[in-house]
């Protein structure tokens, strides 16, 4: 099932499927675990809470394992952005990835 996802500036980055996270042009990025994503790399890329991206501005030094990107998908229908919202407290909006 596909959840859609935004950043804190409102902007619609893309959408989770499964434990994936694919942006709206198609390019799958990263790994859930729990609400914490993580790039191929296997660093933190950020989390998610209602339905918003955002990153610590310290990020914890928790490791994923790597992982191999799956073949681009063809770009999704992107969901109207919403209304920009500050991130809480020790975080920041989800870096472009």
């Amino acid at each position: 099932m596909i959840h859609w996802l935004w950043k804190y500036s409102g902007k619609c980055f893309g959408y989770r499927d499964g434990k994936d996270l694919w942006t709206v042009s198609g390019r799958h990025v990263g790994k859930f675990s729990g609400r914490e994503i993580y790039g191929p790399d296997g660093q933190y890329l950020g989390e998610t809470d209602d339905g918003r991206l955002f990153r610590r501005v310290k990020p914890r030094f928790h490791r994923y394992p790597t992982f191999t990107v799956y073949s681009e998908r063809t770009a999704a229908t992107k969901q109207p952005d919403l209304p920009a919202k500050p991130p809480p407290d020790g975080y920041k909006d989800f870096p472009e990835v």
